[in-house]
């Protein structure tokens, strides 16, 4: 084969490599401002559940300042005591998958970088 023909064979199959390889670097970045996207909606979703779990945990606090009945009152606390369980774990959920989200996040970067 010719040199110039096998030249030019060359440099069009570093020009094709080199658009693959672009073409595959704005898939990633599209696919991780996709998953930040997505992150970023699961966490508001959280954030609106203990908001709203808050919420809940006042509204009874309340009720147990109106109510005069003691066993009304003891049965209020024992709902405050469950919602603040479920609140609870809710925020661990939300502080566990933020680092977790961190971590991956710095993986990724390592990776992406190289």
């Amino acid at each position: 084969m010719p040199s110039n023909v096998r030249e030019a064979l060359d440099a069009q199959r570093e020009a094709i490599l080199g658009e693959l390889i672009e073409r595959r670097s704005q898939w990633f970045d599209q696919e991780m401002e996709k998953l930040d996207h997505w992150a970023e909606d699961k966490r508001a979703g959280l954030k609106l559940d203990l908001k709203d779990l808050d919420g809940q945990v006042r509204e009874l606090k309340q009720q147990i300042r109106r109510t005069g009945n003691l066993p009304d009152k003891l049965a209020l606390q024992r709902e405050i005591r469950e919602l603040e369980k479920k609140r609870d774990e809710a925020a661990r959920t939300t502080r566990q998958r933020v680092r977790s989200k961190g971590k991956k996040t710095a993986c990724s970067t390592k990776w992406k970088s190289t």
